[in-house]
């Protein structure tokens, strides 16, 4: 990774899968992500994912969206 370009720690999960060459869209707590285009992806884990885009070095703490839960309202 480009030591020069600033780097982001984000947890949240993948939109759509990473593909080199494409933005890649990220779920955070705030909203939606869009990067700017995939150069590589160095680590992949379950607990981190880390690539460049043509901006920024990320590495990305995914969540399971499976975990979340939609908030419930009460009659």
């Amino acid at each position: 990774m480009n030591c020069e370009k600033k780097t982001k720690e984000l947890t949240g999960y993948f939109l759509v899968p990473i593909e080199i060459g494409a933005s890649a869209f990220i779920q955070v707590a705030d909203g939606m992500l869009r990067t700017s285009r995939v150069l590589n992806m160095r680590a992949i884990s379950q607990t981190e994912v880390q690539f460049e885009t043509l901006n920024t070095n990320y590495h990305l703490h995914p969540v399971s969206y499976t975990h979340l839960t939609l908030p419930t309202t009460s009659r």
